[in-house]
């Protein structure tokens, strides 16, 4: 049965850290000075089709499959319907991926996703299987020629039996196609749904922070809306107010501010009875709010803008234990993505993390 670093490819080992690849080198007795592409060529063409690829990366075993990526899960309307799945995806191929990897020839090779191969996963009921499809066409010119070219990707499906579960590796737009291709791998006629990631936590990217132990860093909000069009007037009005607060604090004449504050809140009409804070927001359409080294939560700033703001979704950083060492990871969470993207390269230990405290 194929491991996971017999269904690695070579731009799966492009996406190692460097010091990595160095230390690959430097264990197949190969040079490992040069830039990260050189190395990564290097190490490919030693190892590529041989006994050596599954011993040089088995190190690495736990990084292969990740890297900067952004997740997408899916749970299948039927419980239980994941399980046998393996079988019925033997069946379904022209060959057995857990046993072979077979790459498509480039004529052949569509965009709908195929499955390349497979491998087991750390536990019977969980396994990966890698999916590739063409997913463009670029063009360059050579004088007055036009050559074209077909963008292919390969895509990491995590399957678990056992939840019911499939997490799906790769940009929000391609995971639904992915998704439908796992649907049929399988054979079964069943519904494939999205988790929303944000739902549970009541749209609050904030508490997924907490279950993580993490800080957010970043906010991106959209401002509540408090009128249907927000006028030219109303907008100049909330100017002068800012600004009739502004010339109070340098000359401190109350008779003035009064006065301006007057005038500004005749053009809001009956809408003046909300929260000046939230009409302020209201003339914007989109408000992100960001810290450096410290949670967001518990700024003055932030908490105070807070009740007038939809959550879009937000930076968060949190710590995880890798190889006996505490390591920073910086996830995006998106509300119209509903994904979860890792800024910082990803592990199978940091997914587990976050599936486990976020998805389960």
């Amino acid at each position: 049965m194929l491991t996971v670093q017999d269904i690695t490819l070579h731009s799966d080992i492009a996406g190692l850290p460097k010091d990595s690849l160095v230390n690959i080198c430097i264990d197949l007795e190969i040079p490992s000075e040069g830039y990260t592409g050189e190395l990564v060529d290097r190490i490919w063409s030693k190892i590529s089709g041989s006994c050596a690829q599954k011993v040089a990366l088995s190190p690495y075993k736990n990084r292969l499959l990740c890297g900067r990526t952004s997740v997408t899960w899916y749970r299948l309307s039927e419980q239980g319907a994941l399980n046998g799945s393996k079988d019925r995806i033997i069946s379904a191929c022209s060959f057995n991926p857990f046993n072979t990897m077979n790459i498509p020839e480039k004529t052949t090779l569509t965009s709908v996703p195929v499955i390349i191969g497979a491998s087991q996963g750390e536990v019977e009921t969980q396994y990966y299987l890698r999916f590739m499809f063409k997913s463009g066409v670029s063009k360059s010119y050579y004088a007055n020629d036009v050559v074209l070219m077909p963008i292919t990707s390969v895509v990491t499906v995590f399957v678990d039996e056992l939840h019911n579960l499939i997490e799906v590796r790769t940009e929000h737009r391609a995971a639904a196609k992915v998704a439908h291709a796992f649907a049929q791998a399988i054979g079964k006629q069943i519904l494939l749904e999205p988790i929303q990631v944000l739902a549970p936590f009541g749209g609050a990217v904030e508490e997924i922070a907490t279950k993580l132990n993490g800080y957010l860093i970043e906010s991106l909000s959209k401002p509540e809306k408090l009128f249907d069009e927000f006028t030219k007037e109303q907008a100049n009005s909330l100017v002068n107010i800012m600004s009739a607060l502004d010339e109070y604090f340098q000359n401190e004449d109350v008779d003035k501010l009064r006065t301006d504050l007057s005038e500004a809140r005749y053009s809001f009409g009956s809408e003046f009875g909300a929260p000046f804070t939230a009409l302020v927001l209201s003339g914007l359409d989109k408000m992100n709010i960001g810290v450096s080294g410290r949670d967001l939560r518990g700024h003055p700033l932030y908490d105070a803008l807070k009740p007038y703001l939809q959550h879009q979704g937000g930076y968060i950083e949190f710590d995880c234990n890798e190889d006996l060492l505490s390591s920073k990871y910086k996830i995006r969470v998106g509300l119209k993505t509903n994904s979860i993207e890792f800024l910082t390269p990803a592990t199978e230990n940091v997914l587990n993390f976050v599936r486990e405290n976020v998805i389960l």
